[in-house]
């Protein structure tokens, strides 16, 4: 269990529609309704005109960024693996705030919050996201279906982003957009089923400001939690593979810190939360000051590391 004698040692689719072949009138995708995004669950997704149980391909998303700031655009990479034979496949993605920007073979809803494959012949998708001028935590949610190329829809399999193919119901990707005066320092590290946590602020860090916090979405649920804060502004990040928790990074010093449990939930989708209230006094003296601050977690995860704990990203704060 991670401590801090520890760490101050190291110092450290709907889918998708129904992707059937070329005949079929899907194979141009389908976007989730706004009222009940198809990207969720099972009883509103592929399984309505293919199987209706998910299983087969897994669902990878890549990210360039996960923490950014306001209006700041990113690409995410939507891959499916496994399913069905052939190279024939298809995406439907929305996001919780934000825009989604097709991409080479992708389409996107008139309010840009929706995003679909635009022909069945590829099971990568490539495309930009921006954010939204608010701050606070953003939701992806992806399905993908793996079709065969034989006219039917029997022979196509389909799963949500998770870490399960056979789940029912799909595990958000998180993202943050940080108020001004905030900026991510490195990033997070996944936990034992593939989730990472994200780590931001709200509002931003000016003086008199009684509603700054800081908070880490995406946590092990009822986790013994770890919120690090130091002052070194130049610390080079400390790569943690060496105390066995391979991929992640402290990317922090320890002045102070402080202990708590994140919020209950699913494990396996990540639902933990974490959130710290941290009121700025008015005093001019504090205008410039700066901090680094970092969140982590024990992992009670099957696919745990070494060293049981997750990471998140970063932080740099400035007072304004």
């Amino acid at each position: 269990m991670m401590n801090a004698r520890t760490l101050s040692v190291a110092s450290a689719l709907a889918t998708l529609a129904v992707l059937s072949p070329p005949a079929l009138t899907r194979s141009s995708g389908i976007l989730p309704s706004s009222s009940l995004p198809l990207t969720r669950n099972a009883s509103a997704s592929c399984g309505s005109c293919h199987s209706g149980t998910p299983g087969g391909p897994t669902v990878q998303v890549q990210l360039g960024l996960r923490v950014l700031s306001g209006s700041q655009t990113t690409a995410i990479t939507v891959s499916a693996t496994g399913g069905a034979a052939g190279t024939r496949g298809g995406l439907a993605a929305d996001v919780t705030a934000g825009q989604l920007i097709a991409g080479a073979n992708t389409r996107t809803s008139t309010a840009g919050n929706a995003l679909t494959h635009s022909d069945d012949r590829s099971r990568t998708w490539t495309f930009n996201y921006q954010a939204p001028a608010q701050t606070g935590p953003v939701e992806f949610y992806t399905v993908v279906n793996a079709v065969n190329g034989d006219g039917r829809t029997n022979g196509d399999t389909w799963a949500f982003h998770g870490s399960n193919p056979t789940n029912p119901v799909s595990t958000p990707v998180r993202m943050y957009v940080n108020a001004p005066g905030v900026v991510p320092i490195g990033s997070g590290c996944a936990d034992g089923y593939g989730n990472v946590a994200v780590y931001g602020a709200p509002h931003p860090p000016t003086l008199g400001n009684p509603n700054f916090s800081l908070e880490a979405i995406g946590l092990p649920p009822s986790a013994r939690v770890m919120l690090i804060i130091g002052l070194q502004k130049n610390m080079p990040s400390f790569d943690m593979g060496v105390m066995g928790a391979p991929g992640c990074f402290l990317h922090t010093d320890l002045a102070a810190s402080v202990y708590g449990i994140s919020t209950p939930g699913d494990a396996s989708r990540a639902e933990g939360r974490f959130v710290i209230p941290v009121a700025i006094p008015s005093n001019p003296v504090l205008k410039g000051f700066f901090f680094r601050t970092q969140v982590g977690a024990v992992d009670a995860s099957p696919g745990a590391r070494a060293l049981p704990v997750v990471f998140t990203n970063g932080l740099g704060v400035t007072l304004q």
